[in-house]
């Protein structure tokens, strides 16, 4: 063992073999983020803190191997319950940003009548937010969006971007709109 490991600073191949092991092991939160020497930190100093990284990789990854909806997420994150206007500002938004990232990479693996299952559901602010993060990541076809995020969620997309004129990025956002009003 070198100074270093014997220090607790550890290599990155190590860290995610901790990270797996975390996950196997179903360790807590409030463990993981013990370990990871954020407990306490808040804001920027959590974001970009270069463990963090690792404890947004124990949240991603251990929804993904429990085949997570995008809500069970959303709510593990506490984003529920914070205005469309603020979420994006929340130090665990990237977390979910990420989830949906790597699902919707999965996605032409799974079949499409589970895409719902994974993917819709949830308050009008995480509908919203998922189209948009959604569109951002390619997904501007009406069709995947509605086996996606069903009728509803394309509803409260609307609404959104109606409201707020953008929630990620207007261009993608109204690309999106476009597709939604021809698939009328």
């Amino acid at each position: 063992m070198s100074d270093d490991e014997a220090r607790g600073v550890l290599i990155p191949g190590l860290k995610n073999w901790r990270v797996t092991s975390w996950i196997k092991n179903g360790k807590s939160d409030d463990y993981v983020m013990d370990k990871l020497k954020l407990t306490g930190l808040i804001g920027r100093a959590l974001t970009e803190d270069p463990n963090f990284k690792y404890f947004q990789k124990f949240k991603v990854d251990g929804w993904l191997k429990k085949g997570a909806s995008t809500t069970t997420a959303w709510d593990d994150l506490g984003l529920n319950s914070i205005a469309l206007g603020e979420v994006t500002k929340v130090d665990t938004f990237r977390i979910y940003q990420q989830y949906i990232t790597e699902l919707n990479k999965k996605a032409e693996n799974i079949p499409w009548d589970r895409w719902s299952n994974l993917f819709g559901g949830g308050s009008e602010t995480e509908l919203a937010i998922k189209v948009s993060i959604l569109a951002k990541l390619g997904r501007t076809d009406s069709i995947d969006l509605q086996l996606m995020v069903e009728s509803r969620g394309m509803i409260a997309f609307l609404k959104a971007v109606k409201k707020h004129g953008k929630i990620l990025d207007e261009r993608v956002e109204m690309d999106v709109v476009k597709a939604i009003v021809n698939l009328q």
